[in-house]
């Protein structure tokens, strides 16, 4: 096993550990089918990251910086994008159906839906 198949793993068999990844830099990372529930990336830098079909549900983006990030499929429920830099982020088919929270400049925000 490698990369995500051992982080998800972990994940799996830690529950109820919340994943302190903050201030971390990821630009274009693979997360794709990463199990990122509850973690918190404050301020880590995911430009350019690969989060197609990641589950982000109660995970932490505040002040992310999220540009040309890929959100493809991902599950999106009860995420924090406050203050995210989200500039050509793609959220094409995710899960936002369940208390997305944008907060902070959400009105500055365009998603696509394709």
């Amino acid at each position: 096993m490698q990369g995500i198949e051992v982080w998800n793993k972990w994940r799996k068999d830690n529950p109820d550990i919340k994943p302190d990844l903050t201030k971390a830099d990821f630009r274009n990372a693979d997360f794709s089918n990463a199990d990122l529930r509850n973690v918190d990336l404050w301020m880590s830098d995911l430009s350019g990251a690969n989060l197609c079909e990641a589950n982000l549900s109660g995970a932490n983006l505040r002040f992310a910086k999220c540009v040309n990030a890929a959100f493809r499929k991902a599950i999106i429920r009860n995420t924090i994008f406050a203050e995210a830099h989200l500039r050509n982020a793609r959220f094409n088919e995710a899960d936002l159906s369940f208390w997305l929270r944008l907060i902070g400049d959400s009105h500055l925000l365009t998603f696509s839906y394709r």
